[in-house]
């Protein structure tokens, strides 16, 4: 697993998106606490994705992308 940071990769790449549905309902609701939903969210993703030839390509807000490389890998 690698954050991207480099080049993107060549060839065909096969991305998973995620989102937190009602992020900014939740945002207003937890305030701070918000900020370890979000650490939760991700390390579950890690974790789930890390034994994979991928990548986390962006994790922006409550957005997740993982890029799989190849493809038979997802």
């Amino acid at each position: 697993m690698q954050n991207h940071q480099g080049e993107l990769p060549i060839g065909t790449v096969t991305f998973l998106f995620t989102d937190i549905e009602g992020s900014t309902r939740l945002l207003a609701h937890l305030g701070d606490a918000y900020v370890d939903l979000l650490a939760e969210q991700r390390r579950i993703m890690r974790e789930a994705f890390g034994h994979s030839e991928g990548m986390e390509d962006d994790t922006r807000g409550a957005v997740y992308k993982w890029g799989f490389l190849p493809p038979r890998y997802v």
